[in-house]
């Protein structure tokens, strides 16, 4: 058995996510131990994105948007920016792999403000996707994944209260960060089989006997602007060829430069060795040639 590769998490989350961030990291521990690849993962909480940008070393990163929904009545224009700011500080920081969180958009009817609150996590979900566009950081779809599931099912709304909701959290967010976080620490093969033992996690459910649907990393692009911003596609999954077609197009159309770009995949260089990687950027370079969108899952 190999040595413990040591990873540290650091998340700023609202109170009610941290118990879910807990239950991803226990089973990506877990689940890469019995693929071959045993890891311990420090989940280090911060108290504000400000915080995570003092970050030095190699860590993931996690900073989700829901703590923004308390502060609903805020004027949108300075949230957004605000939070691109801050975000494009956050994928600056070296040897950090960076995830932005969405949020339920279960607001309850007995909420006196759910149609504001509303408003803002649609804007502040859609704001997730546009960053992943801009910066190249992931995204942990919870919105996706609980709505396909069911507020009635998981017995919580946007907050996530309750046991049922934070363990279908902690499934989306540990199949995101194995699925694009873990290049630097251990190998492909144990990701995948760690990607395919989580995903098969059973969810416990409020409702008995209800089905749950299968449950996929995730991360989404928008496409388009003006009233055409509505198309969205995943862009997280551990095809990496699949990813560095995605930096390509991006450094095609100026979005990423291309010293980010190679320092986005040099991990990934890294470890394939000069000839595979030779090979996945040629390949990357003919997809993103022919302008696919990439589809992940």
């Amino acid at each position: 058995m190999s040595e413990p590769v040591k990873l540290t998490v650091k998340a700023v989350v609202d109170d009610h996510e941290r118990a879910a961030v807990i239950k991803a990291v226990a089973r990506l521990e877990t689940a890469l131990g019995a693929a071959g690849a045993p890891v311990i993962i420090a989940c280090q909480f911060e108290p504000s994105i400000a915080a995570l940008q003092r970050s030095v070393g190699p860590c993931v990163i996690i900073a989700s948007l829901l703590p923004e929904v308390a502060h609903h009545g805020d004027p949108w224009p300075e949230v957004e920016q605000r939070l691109r700011r801050d975000f494009q500080q956050l994928t600056g920081i070296d040897d950090a792999v960076v995830f932005v969180s969405t949020v339920f958009r279960h607001v309850p009817d007995d909420d006196s403000a759910d149609q504001s609150r509303l408003v803002r996590v649609r804007r502040l979900n859609l704001l997730a996707a546009e960053l992943s566009r801009e910066t190249g950081l992931f995204v942990i779809d919870i919105d996706r994944t609980l709505a396909a599931i069911g507020a009635r099912k998981l017995q919580t709304d946007y907050r996530l209260k309750g046991d049922y909701a934070a363990d279908a959290a902690a499934k989306v967010m540990a199949l995101a960060i194995v699925s694009a976080g873990l290049d630097g620490y251990v190998s492909f093969d144990a990701q995948d089989a760690a990607k395919l033992a989580i995903s098969q996690d059973q969810l416990s459910l409020a409702v008995p006997g209800a089905t749950v649907l299968d449950v996929r990393p995730s991360n989404v692009l928008a496409l388009g602007s003006g009233r055409r911003k509505q198309v969205v596609a995943t862009v997280v999954d551990t095809n990496t060829e699949s990813h560095a077609s995605w930096l390509v197009r991006l450094l095609f159309t100026g979005q990423l430069s291309f010293k980010d770009a190679a320092a986005k995949l040099s991990r990934s260089i890294a470890q394939r060795g000069v000839r595979a990687s030779s090979v996945m950027l040629i390949g990357a370079f003919r997809q993103a040639m022919r302008g696919r969108p990439r589809m992940g899952g």
